[in-house]
This record gives C-alpha cells, sequence and structure tokens, in this order.
C-alpha cells in the first residue's frame, strides 16, 4: 500500500517536471508575426513633452503655469500689457477685462467665464439700445439669450457665454481651419492649448496661432 502512494506521488511530482520544462521552451509570436523569444513590446510611444518648468516658453510673453504645467498668456496681472485685457484670469491663464466686479467701475458687473465687463440690470428697462434686455438670473445686461437674437448677422450668429452675438459660442461652431472656440475673445483660432500644435511649434494663446 505504501509503495503505491509512493510511486503514484513519483509520478505526479514528474509530471509536473515535465511541464515547467515544456514552459521554457514555450515560442511567442513577434509583432511582425514571425515566432522567437518573449512577447515582444508594443510600438514605443513618444515620452510627453517636458513640463514648461524644465523647458521655458518658447512664445515671447508667455509665463509658465505651475499648476498645469504648460505655458499660458498669464499667471498674474503683471503679465498682462494690454489696456483692454489688463487683469490675469488665473485659473484660465488668460488676460481679461476683469476678474471681479470692482475691475469694471460703477453700474456694471464681471461676467464670470468670459473676463468681460457688462452693464448691471434688474430688468429690460435698465439697459440700453444695444443690449436689448436684461439676463435677470445674471443681473446684467446682455445683447442675445439665444442664437435666434443673433440671426440677422451672418458672421456673428451665435449667443456666447457673455450674451454677445459672437462668431463662436463653442468648438463646435467654428472652421476645420481654426477650430478651437475662444470664448475670452469670442473668435475661432488655431489652438488654445500646445497639445493643438503640430511638434515644434508652440501656441501663442493670445493670437491663437501656432509659432
Amino acid at each position: 500500500m505504501k509503495r503505491g502512494i509512493v510511486y503514484k506521488l513519483t509520478a505526479i511530482v514528474g509530471g509536473l517536471l515535465g511541464l515547467a520544462g515544456c514552459a521554457s521552451e514555450l515560442v511567442f509570436p513577434s509583432a511582425s508575426g514571425e515566432t522567437g523569444g518573449a512577447p515582444s513590446p508594443s510600438a514605443t510611444v513618444p515620452a510627453p513633452p517636458l513640463p514648461c518648468e524644465h523647458t521655458g516658453c518658447s512664445v515671447s510673453g508667455q509665463a509658465c503655469s505651475t499648476t498645469r504645467h504648460v505655458c499660458v498668456e498669464c499667471v498674474a496681472d503683471a503679465n498682462c500689457a494690454s489696456a483692454e485685457f489688463p487683469h490675469c484670469d488665473v485659473a484660465a491663464g488668460r488676460c481679461v477685462a476683469c476678474t471681479r466686479a470692482a475691475d469694471c467701475g460703477a453700474g456694471k458687473v464681471c461676467v464670470p467665464g468670459t473676463g468681460t465687463c457688462a452693464k448691471a440690470c434688474k430688468e429690460d428697462v435698465d439697459c440700453g439700445a444695444a443690449e436689448i434686455s436684461c439676463d435677470q438670473v445674471r443681473g446684467l445686461c446682455v445683447q442675445c439669450q439665444g442664437n435666434d437674437r443673433c440671426d440677422d448677422q451672418p458672421a456673428l450668429r451665435h449667443c456666447d457665454l457673455g450674451g454677445r452675438c459672437a462668431p463662436c459660442a463653442a468648438n463646435t461652431d467654428c472652421p476645420a481651419t481654426t477650430p478651437y472656440c475662444d470664448i475670452f475673445r469670442s473668435r475661432c483660432v488655431a489652438c488654445l492649448e500646445p497639445e493643438a500644435c503640430p511638434q515644434g511649434t508652440a501656441c501663442d494663446v493670445a493670437l491663437g496661432t501656432c509659432r
């Protein structure tokens, strides 16, 4: 009885050793379909560009955002030299007309998301002929609250976030040559982020062009 158990254990161990030997001789196909050796790794993916803390910014006037790790139009008001856009929306990295109501003067508010100043209002009569109506939810005078108000302006057919008739309100409104909607300037541009430009070039966000 004991001898039989020993024989069975010996057979099991021998089988396992045989499988181990076979495994060492397994041949895997390569990416090209040829066999031999271990599986070949997939094609090498180019390393992502180094953050601007290491490379600096190639476009004159841009600043390196240490939170987004890309070159932006500004990180502080000091980067905004334009009298039209003297303040920095730090979160967006863009020079804008305002970041708070105090930047706009008496009787005006700063429109969130666009950095533009608009006349404050409670009802339509508070607004002039140019603004047409009062957006009572936001308390500001606007040209439009929907695209229907812009139908008579072929080049400004879209009502943007600031309640203005503009060339675009979203990327889908822009042509293939300038596929990005710059909501801060109400225009379609070639780029807004570094990855939108061909390798070896950089996005001049202020102009919306690759350089």
